[in-house]
């Protein structure tokens, strides 16, 4: 009986763990989502900042690094405890 609940523990601490590492994706895609809105709405010279190509630039920049949090967590080998 007690291996069996240090077993749950331990899984679900590692749960936990793989939780908390997405969270800052999570709000690293929240953001992206917010700087492209407001990008598109927002106008300098007569025109949306979206439309200049350092934004778009800087915007590109920011998708790689979500897509590259991303890959990085699909990338982990899976927990053995979560098995």
């Amino acid at each position: 009986m007690h291996h069996h609940v240090l077993a749950i523990l331990i899984a679900s601490q590692a749960i936990s763990r793989i939780m908390v590492a997405w969270q800052p994706v999570g709000l690293a895609m929240g953001v992206y989502d917010m700087v492209a809105r407001y990008t598109q709405q927002r106008e300098q010279f007569g025109a949306p900042i979206a439309s200049y190509q350092i934004t778009q630039e800087k915007m590109q920049r920011m998708l790689v690094c979500v897509g590259g949090y991303v890959h990085m967590l699909y990338d982990q080998p899976p927990c053995h405890y979560c098995f």
